[in-house]
C-alpha cells in the first residue's frame, strides 16, 4: 500500500527521495518508491517556496502511520482519480483551409490558441482590449477618478482577461 505525503519542500535540482525521507523523519533507505503527483508554489509568505505532493511507498508503513505525521495518510482510490491526468496529445493535422479564430487573450484563449498551434493550425487570436500595461493605466485612472472609463481598456476584457483585476468573481451589469 502507498502513502500520500503532502507539504514536502521541492527543489528543481534536489534529491526528491532525500526530501521525502527528511519529511517523514526516516532514513533514505526506508523510501522504497515515490511518484511526484503535484507541485505548487506557496507564495503566501515573503519567502516563496515550492511544495510537492508525492505517492510514496515505504518499508514500515504501519509504524509511520502510527506516528500520525501531519499531511501523511494512506493513498486512496480517490487520490488515484484526483492525481491522474489523461491529456491526449493534440492530433497533428496541418493547417485547415481557414485559420481557426480564438476570441480573447485571457488564460483560456491563450491555452486554446496554444493547443490549436500544437495541432498544426495557425489560429488568429482576436482581442478587443489593449495590452495589459495600457489596461492597468486606464483602469487605475478610472478607479482614482482621474480619468473617464475607457470602453476599450476596462476590467472585463483585454490582454490577461478579467483575472488581471479579479480572482474570478467579477460580473457586469447592463
Amino acid at each position: 500500500m502507498a502513502l500520500l505525503v503532502s507539504e514536502t519542500p521541492w527543489e528543481q535540482d534536489g534529491d526528491e527521495r532525500r526530501a521525502i525521507a527528511r519529511r517523514l523523519k526516516i532514513g533514505v533507505d526506508g523510501v522504497l518508491d515515490h511518484v511526484l503527483v503535484r507541485k505548487s508554489l506557496d507564495a503566501r509568505h515573503r519567502k516563496q517556496r515550492w511544495l510537492a505532493v508525492y505517492r510514496v511507498e515505504v518499508r514500515d508503513e504501519a509504524a509511520l502511520l502510527a506516528r500520525q505525521l501531519n499531511g501523511v495518510r494512506p493513498w486512496t482510490a480517490r487520490d488515484a482519480a484526483r492525481y491522474t491526468f489523461d491529456v491526449d496529445e493534440p492530433v497533428r493535422r496541418g493547417p485547415p483551409e481557414q485559420p481557426p479564430i480564438v476570441v480573447g487573450m485571457g488564460p483560456a484563449g491563450m491555452f486554446a490558441a496554444l493547443w490549436l498551434a500544437e495541432s498544426g493550425a495557425e489560429p488568429v487570436v482576436l482581442e478587443r482590449g489593449g495590452p495589459v500595461d495600457e489596461r492597468v493605466t486606464a483602469v487605475n485612472g478610472w478607479w482614482r477618478r482621474q480619468a473617464p472609463l475607457d470602453p476599450e481598456h476596462n476590467l472585463v476584457f483585454g490582454e490577461g482577461g478579467a483575472g488581471t483585476f479579479s480572482d474570478g468573481k467579477i460580473y457586469t451589469r447592463r
